[in-house]
């Protein structure tokens, strides 16, 4: 899986990182819809805060934009700048937002109910905009692996050793028309989900 994860191939790294996210989403939204109570986690999504009930499309839409493409994409690339052995950092900010979609899921904890507790199931999780957007991060951290300037000898280490230069940092074409592409599927996602919320607020 690591060879997979890793590959030359930002294709291969995306669907890899892709398939592996889907799967601990199921695992996760399993262990919500059977074991956790209806809306246990509901509210502890920070871009929900700073979002008023009358806020109009174009401020929601900002407001989402400022998490999902400044602080949620933004600490996947900086975690990528880290290596844990031969392990991308930038990969665990995203299982854990494939996780937590599960459990959400699996709850029904969203700001906005869905008034039920979904089965698990791929027809219930590709059409929702929490897919595009999980699987917008998934691209962007399976695209910028190869921003890695440290390397730590576990993820227990509390030391970091520089291997590379700020010039021996690039990105291939490919795996920028990638991160491009990521950024369009957010800015859709962001686009559906304000208006959701500011149709549901009024």
């Amino acid at each position: 899986m690591k060879a997979l994860l890793t590959h030359r191939r930002v294709s291969t790294r995306v669907f890899s990182l892709w398939a592996l996210g889907v799967i601990v989403n199921l695992v996760a939204w399993e262990i919500g819809y059977r074991f956790l109570p209806t809306a246990a986690l509901k509210n502890v999504l920070p871009a929900g805060f700073f979002i008023p009930g009358h806020a109009g499309v174009l401020h929601t839409l900002l407001t989402i934009l400022v998490y999902n493409v400044g602080l949620a994409s933004g600490l996947i690339v900086v975690a990528n700048l880290f290596r844990v052995k031969d392990i991308p950092l930038g990969y665990l900010p995203v299982l854990f937002h494939w996780s937590l979609y599960g459990l959400f899921l699996g709850t029904d904890s969203f700001g906005i109910s869905r008034g039920v507790r979904a089965t698990p199931s791929l027809a219930h999780l590709v059409p929702s905009v929490g897919f595009i957007e999980i699987s917008a991060y998934t691209f962007i951290a399976a695209a910028t692996i190869n921003l890695y300037m440290f390397r730590q000898r576990s993820i227990w280490s509390l030391r970091s050793e520089r291997v590379r230069s700020w010039s021996d940092v690039r990105l291939l074409r490919c795996e920028v028309v990638t991160v491009a592409s990521a950024v369009a599927l957010l800015f859709l996602a962001a686009f559906r989900e304000s208006l959701s919320i500011v149709i549901h607020a009024h």
